[in-house]
């Protein structure tokens, strides 16, 4: 971070003596973020890009399950995955935790808070202030004499602060060969076989290059009969070049003396299935769908990139933020962090009429969610507004309308419409 004064209690804990924490493989829990860099390929760059894009659309949202039903809080949490920090904006939060995530792997979030202990009680509140992405140069897995597990995280600029590992949203990728940290054996983004892929690509590339080149390389040459001196030579060549150049039909002339010879050289570029099947290579190491990358693709192949790209770091994010912002008993009464898609992203128009018409019918949303799924804006008049299938009528009013009741319970007054 820029200004490290935000982590000033995180810093406090040296004070204590730690130790690592033991892991069944008998490795030292230290994982270094440093590796070979895929970054520098563009496809790679391209790929996670549009992943991060996508992400950065998702809508954070403090639910509550009730019984079967979900209801949306609206509380200090909600605040705070809306505006998580004061450099950045929900969407940029999210597209910077997923660049990280795909990169290495791994990505930390640090929760700021304060925290107030009840004196007749002894309970202790939260109230959290802000949640900062990080991007540790080396994090290390440590325990104090109690055994409570921290996280030391080292950066570039020579900073290191501790914090206690069940307050970290630590979000991982691809967790098997390590105890602790996603990746390979050593907590380590494992990029060996993609790094010989975009080898592959690199050569192909220049391969290209080359070629284009050759096509502006020597065509011909001028051969003199005769025996002459260089600075004649260069005058008959320049001459050559002179009587071409200065006329529009490009005709050059020569005497008996010397003579054109035409260099055929082939140039051969890379055919356009083999730089397409080294990109899907790339695109499948990230489960990217090539027609999303190039924007060209259909609903059923965006649905596809949704369901096996995107949603698994949804449902990643959501359980990693859930556990470490909640605590057990938060956790039990139902309290959850879901991030919803933004929009119908994944339904073309058709499709899009046929959900609203099933979920107006039965009163599920609102009307102005409605007028938003097609892209119009929502109207001040129909705010809180939701129809359902009995000639459209305002869902409150519906058993009125149904079974003729305008009174109490057991109906003082029916009529009919």
């Amino acid at each position: 971070m820029r200004n490290i004064n935000v982590f000033k209690k995180l810093l406090q804990r040296f004070s204590k003596n730690y130790t690592y924490v033991k892991l069944l493989n008998g490795s030292t829990p230290a994982f270094s973020n440093f590796g070979s860099d895929i970054l520098a390929s563009d496809v790679v760059m391209q790929c996670i890009s549009c992943i991060a894009s996508e992400v950065s659309k998702l809508r954070p949202q403090h639910t509550r399950d009730i019984g079967y039903d979900t209801i949306p809080i609206s509380d200090d949490f909600q605040k705070l995955l809306e505006n998580p920090n004061p450099r950045m904006t929900s969407a940029d939060f999210l597209e910077k935790i997923c660049f990280m995530l795909l990169s290495t792997d791994n990505c930390y979030v640090i929760p700021i808070f304060d925290e107030f202990t009840n004196a007749v009680t002894g309970e202790t509140r939260r109230v959290y202030k802000a949640l900062y992405p990080i991007n540790p140069r080396l994090v290390e897995l440590i325990e104090d004499s109690a055994g409570t597990e921290y996280l030391r995280f080292s950066f570039a600029n020579g900073d290191r602060i501790v914090v206690n590992y069940d307050d970290v949203i630590h979000i991982r990728m691809n967790f098997s060969a390590n105890e602790f940290a996603g990746g390979d054996y050593a907590g380590r983004k494992n990029n060996t076989a993609l790094l010989k892929i975009l080898q592959v690509n690199e050569t192909l590339v220049e391969g290209v290059a080359n070629a284009v080149k050759a096509n502006y390389g020597i065509t011909g040459i001028v051969k003199t009969n005769t025996m002459l001196a260089d600075e004649k030579r260069t005058k008959v060549v320049n001459e050559f070049v002179d009587t071409i150049e200065s006329n529009s039909r490009k005709i050059g002339v020569l005497d008996l003396q010397q003579e054109f010879q035409q260099l055929n050289a082939e140039t051969k570029f890379v055919d356009k299935d083999t730089l397409e099947f080294i990109d899907k290579k790339i695109c499948r190491s990230f489960k990217m769908c090539l027609p999303v990358l190039e924007a060209n693709y259909t609903t059923a192949q965006y649905t596809a990139f949704y369901q096996t790209c995107i949603e698994p770091i949804v449902i990643r994010l959501s359980q990693a933020f859930t556990k470490a912002l909640f605590n057990g008993n938060q956790r039990s009464r139902g309290n959850k962090i879901q991030f919803y898609p933004k929009d119908l992203v994944f339904l073309d128009m058709q499709q899009t009429i046929e959900v609203m018409r099933i979920l107006g019918d039965a009163g599920s949303v609102f009307e102005n969610e409605k007028r938003q799924a097609f892209g119009l804006p929502p109207l001040a008049e129909l705010e809180g507004v939701r129809m359902q299938s009995l000639n459209y009528v305002n869902v409150n009013d519906a058993r009125q309308y149904q079974v003729g009741q305008t009174g109490g319970e057991n109906g003082a007054e029916t009529g009919q419409t």
